[in-house]
């Protein structure tokens, strides 16, 4: 590190020092709030950040304590979902730099410094996986948080990390947002901070001492007797993340009812998709795991007790998550046909009309009223003014339920979180709007209906419950199937087709080709007129993308399939055909 180098950072560093004693909070550059304290958005002014001074973020978010020791690091952007680990490893990459490292002196800053965004989080030097609870996500965005353990003396890597982080922001193709203000405010006499959407497992070693699990030999959790009482709104945050892994209350239900204090159950007769749920059993130290069996904790015995007892409301508040339509995110690339006819407001159910003779309206259509009027004044007739024949308003459109039937890849490849993501989307929009829906899977040699058009919940989770990932893509027979069944059993004018892929078709009907078979379907989807879509990966693009246009289908590739983009992109198509 030369000299310059090395005394920028300190200059940094014994600023913010100055400026966060004196005034518990400073913002750097535009896009960024560093405190001690917890950080709010201002709803009335999107602009500004709130720092509620006396919320430690050491004793909220880690439950240490003594007040100070962890500092809060917020970066600002555009809404959307920022890669969490290519952050890590660009902020890891950062701090190797050898200016850095002996600014540092050693300091292990990517141990005791944990991110957040939001598509998850974690320790920087961790495994990544955590602060995958959807509320968690939510809350994240619209920024980057960063938490940090860093000796006084320090302070001023952060001044480059910022500006690594900011890069990366708009090399995922998001904007930085500027800060247009900090309100610092103090939390009134008696006022708890509800950080309820916060709380989440983790691996950070910020945690104070009485969190911080127990290590044995190899640095593994332990679990002992006398552990400090967990309450019943802690059991409930932990039995809804778990439910997230199979996105059935009634199915992680039964799995607990297979364990039995004493008595071990194979590991292996246990399915991949039930791969990420037995991990985080074991993580949260409710499995353990022995001579290829899994047995049941003391802990793990208290959740299955908590299950039995309060499992009504457990249900009601997965349907309350369940029924959130997810803020609009930046779903990677997409492709599709431009819908909705002149006068229509795509994605909005208002369409454009002239206003009558002495009619009092509300919303003003001002594109449609400036069109008018410039018609007028093109041809002629009058002054450039405006005059009342020349005003359109906005009236809403009235809604009409749809049958969606969602055609789901359940093959090998779909095992795990894509195939949650796919029954996320199913109870989610059950829950969320008016409409029928309807699932057929295909996989190996078979497509099949697993849940009828309906409109009840139960029905659908029981039908996604049978649905195991398996074998290759047939992809031609479960469009043909889908198409037959559709035909026999819509009652909507209006019916919505989506087809969910990670893949492209790898079994043939009657050809040599997979593929020439399932675009010999399309043509047929095409040749129907029915509103058609599909969501599918980046390695299959091409393909897919051939498939949309013989279908006359829209087309979204996305990075990856996960329950809240699938969910956007879907209330937008339900969008483009209401308003057709």
């Amino acid at each position: 590190m030369n000299r310059d180098t090395g005394g920028q950072l300190q200059i940094w560093g014994w600023q913010l020092k100055e400026l966060l004693e004196k005034k518990g909070a400073v913002q750097i550059g535009e896009t960024s709030v560093l405190s001690r304290s917890l950080h709010a958005m201002e709803p009335t002014r999107p602009g500004q950040v709130n720092v509620l001074l006396q919320a430690d973020a050491g004793q909220v978010f880690y439950q240490r304590s003594r007040p100070g020791e962890i500092l809060h690091l917020d970066i600002f952007h555009s809404l959307g979902n920022i890669d969490h680990r290519r952050l890590a490893e660009e902020i890891m990459e950062k701090l190797e730099e050898p200016g850095l490292q002996a600014y540092l002196a050693g300091y292990p800053l990517t141990d005791y410094m944990d991110v957040q965004t939001g598509t998850g989080g974690g320790r920087v030097s961790g495994s990544l996986t955590y602060g995958q609870k959807e509320s968690l996500r939510r809350a994240h965005t619209n920024h980057v948080h960063l938490a940090a353990k860093l000796p006084l003396g320090q302070w001023g890597c952060l001044v480059p990390l910022i500006g690594i982080v900011e890069e990366e922001i708009m090399v995922q193709n998001l904007q930085i947002r500027k800060v247009e203000g900090i309100k610092v405010q103090r939390k009134k006499n008696g006022e708890e901070v509800d950080m309820s959407a916060y709380s989440s497992d983790s691996d950070s070693l910020l945690k104070g001492q009485e969190q911080a699990p127990n290590r044995g030999e190899g640095g593994k959790p332990h679990h002992q007797g006398g552990a400090k009482p967990v309450s019943k709104e802690e059991q409930l945050q932990t039995a809804l993340d778990l439910v997230e892994k199979v996105m059935n209350p009634g199915e992680l239900k039964e799995i607990f009812s297979q364990f039995t204090p004493g008595k071990g159950r194979p590991a292996a007769s246990y399915t991949e998709d039930y791969r990420g749920l037995l991990q985080r059993l074991q993580e949260l130290g409710m499995l353990t795991a022995k001579k290829g069996k899994l047995h049941l904790t003391e802990k793990g015995q208290r959740m299955k007790d908590f299950l039995g007892k309060h499992f009504t409301e457990l249900e009601y508040h997965f349907r309350r998550l369940l029924r959130k339509i997810p803020l609009r995110i930046n779903h990677g690339s997409g492709y599709h046909r431009p819908t909705g006819g002149e006068g229509t407001r795509r994605g909005h159910l208002k369409r454009a009309r002239p206003v009558g003779k002495g009619e009092t309206f509300g919303e003003l259509a001002v594109p449609e009223t400036l069109l008018s009027a410039a018609r007028r004044w093109s041809s002629g007739k009058g002054k450039i003014t405006l005059r009342r024949d020349d005003l359109h308003c906005l009236e809403p459109r009235k809604a009409q339920p749809l049958d969606i039937c969602l055609l789901i890849d359940a093959s090998a490849s779909m095992a795990g979180e894509r195939l949650r993501a796919a029954k996320y989307l199913a109870q989610h929009l059950l829950l969320s709007t008016q409409d029928r829906v309807a699932v057929i899977l295909f996989q190996e040699e078979e497509a099949r209906l697993a849940v009828p058009f309906t409109r009840n919940l139960a029905r659908v989770q029981r039908g996604l419950k049978e649905i195991k990932s398996r074998g290759l893509t047939p992809l031609s027979l479960g469009l043909q199937f889908t198409l037959n069944y559709i035909e026999g059993s819509r009652k909507s004018s209006r019916s919505l087709l989506f087809l969910i892929t990670d893949g492209i078709p790898t079994v043939s009907r009657g050809s040599s080709s997979p593929g020439q078979d399932a675009l010999a379907v399309a043509d047929i989807i095409a040749r129907r007129g029915l509103h058609f879509g599909c969501i599918g990966l980046a390695p299959n693009k091409k393909f897919l993308h051939e498939f949309s246009q013989r279908s006359k289908g829209n087309l979204y590739i996305i990075h990856e399939l996960q329950g809240e983009i699938l969910a956007q992109i879907l209330h937008q198509e339900r969008s483009r055909l209401q308003v057709e």
